[in-house]
């Protein structure tokens, strides 16, 4: 399932529910049908940009395209503020995951991963790629079937099994 949707009415009345009429997120997220998590990231967005902050971030601010040195001024203003992922990706106005995966890139492979440029496929490589995918024959699919169908046998046996070892180990008196 793909991320939610908000319209930013929502998104503004849920964030004065908090902040103005000083209810818990929790209250909020019950009253919304709203989890917790989109809640916390809107109240950081419009503490640091106000109503702004709530537009969605695809209207505003893209979410690619980041050259290599900004990507890099990001992870130092958090390091220097000791800011957290999601408190850094309310100030900068970007997701969250994406700050979160460049922190791991420059720990795991230094600056330098932060200006490599990504290699995307095209519509016309995904296409081809999906097409070069291994058609199975009739006799192929039958074999696969089987072998499901004996994974399932020994599954269920050991499953019962375990069961049966478990009720004796229960009933046998304790050896203290």
């Amino acid at each position: 399932m793909g991320k939610e949707i908000y319209s930013l009415e929502l998104k503004l009345e849920v964030v004065k529910y908090v902040l103005e009429e000083n209810h818990t997120r929790k209250e909020a997220a019950d009253k919304y049908g709203v989890t917790s998590y989109p809640i916390e990231k809107w109240i950081n967005l419009y503490c640091q940009h106000g109503e702004k902050g709530l537009k969605s971030r695809n209207n505003w601010n893209r979410q690619h395209n980041f050259t290599g040195e900004f990507k890099l001024n990001v992870l130092k203003y958090m390091e220097r503020n000791h800011l957290s992922y999601t408190q850094t990706a309310a100030v900068f106005c970007i997701d969250l995951a994406t700050v979160s995966k460049w922190a791991k890139l420059y720990r795991e492979e230094g600056t330098q991963a932060l200006f490599r440029k990504r290699i995307t496929m095209s519509s016309d490589e995904k296409t081809n790629n999906k097409k070069n995918k291994k058609e199975y024959s009739p006799s192929d699919i039958k074999q696969l079937q089987e072998e499901n169908r004996r994974l399932h046998m020994e599954n269920d046996y050991l499953k019962k099994l375990n069961a049966l070892v478990q009720e004796k180990e229960k009933s046998a008196p304790n050896n203290e």
